[in-house]
């Protein structure tokens, strides 16, 4: 229990106090078949929870959401499965605006226990993205993303296409698959739109070792053709093991003007780990094919481990601003040899 400047009670980042202070209606998603057994406490918590208030998966709490409301659909710390629909391209789109998914868990990013994930079938197409956010203004906090089916096609965890979203304590976890880890198409996180914020995640697993020259991060265009435009990046992480060269984290314009403008990383922590120290990446950037219509700033706060440079070519001397002291190569970054 914490007491926060306005004198709100919270737990779990749940508001418990004053009425006014909640969004204007309010749901749970657990997998219990009723709130009688291990969530009980909720009823007496949060007298807003009735047993219509109640779900048992993402999707049914996602119908019960009125968009442009704020809305909040808070989730119990559980594993939720999303359900794929034959051979869809997603398995569940997030169109509505304004509306809010909350992980009843603390704020550690690392390996949170409120996990949407995939229902365990594989097929073409499927999970391909497992998450795809369409509207605008949504608030995802304290989730774990992530996908467990070793033989789906999932290229994308999550695919942001919409404005103004902020992801705060979120783990984007991936690739969990070797097959995945070695396709160059994988990249784990999308983002496209206007203005989204990802404050306090972390990006990639040390689970699977990434062989080929995929990414964590590619800026992209939505499907209406909006480049990705003045996404913040806050107290971030970004981590894998390596055994490829030509491994990289971002994706900066490879697609082509797929980014306009700049892009901002603050404090963020790039982490290339070669088994036994053995070697280190070329690059922690790719800029690929694009021009410069995208910047991507990188604040003095920022490092990177485990890679030789910061990014190379003539477009990332341009594009890729790096803020630290005592960037001397070739290039523009810092030589991070950890051989």
């Amino acid at each position: 229990m914490t007491t926060v400047g306005d004198g709100l009670f919270q737990y779990g980042g749940v508001p418990v106090a004053s009425p006014d202070a909640l969004p204007a209606d309010v749901h749970m998603v657990c997998r219990k078949t009723t709130a009688s057994t291990a969530y009980a406490p909720f009823d007496y918590w949060y007298p807003r929870f009735k047993k219509d208030k109640f779900f048992t998966t993402i999707e049914e709490g996602y119908s019960a959401l009125t968009t442009g409301r704020n809305d909040a659909l808070y989730i119990s710390p559980d594993s939720h499965s999303i359900v794929a629909a034959g051979s869809s391209a997603a398995a569940h789109t997030f169109a509505k605006s304004n509306c809010h998914i909350i992980g009843m868990d603390n704020a550690a990013p690392t390996y949170g226990s409120c996990i949407i994930t995939d229902d365990g079938i594989a097929g073409t197409g499927h999970y391909n993205p497992l998450v795809d956010v369409t509207g605008d203004y949504n608030q995802f906090r304290n989730l774990r993303i992530t996908y467990g089916n070793a033989l789906n096609t999932n290229l994308n965890c999550i695919q942001v296409q919409g404005s103004g979203n902020l992801f705060d304590n979120c783990f984007f976890d991936g690739p969990m698959s070797t097959t995945l880890a070695d396709l160059a198409t994988f990249n784990l996180v999308k983002v496209a739109g206007v203005g989204n914020v990802f404050r306090n995640c972390v990006f990639g697993t040390m689970w699977k070792t990434r062989r080929v020259g995929n990414n964590l991060l590619q800026f992209c265009r939505s499907a209406a053709g909006l480049a990705a435009r003045g996404t913040i990046f806050e107290d971030c992480i970004f981590q894998s093991n390596v055994d490829n060269v030509g491994v990289t984290h971002i994706d900066a314009n490879s697609g082509g003007d797929v980014g306009y403008g700049p892009q901002y990383f603050k404090n963020c922590q790039l982490y290339f780990r070669w088994s036994d120290h053995g070697d280190q990446v070329t690059q922690a950037i790719e800029w690929g094919i694009g021009g410069i219509t995208t910047t991507l700033h990188f604040d003095a706060n920022c490092s990177i481990w485990g890679a030789d440079d910061v990014s190379v070519g003539t477009n990332a001397r341009l594009g890729v601003i790096w803020a630290q002291s005592g960037a001397t190569t070739s290039t523009l970054g810092l030589s991070l040899n950890t051989a």
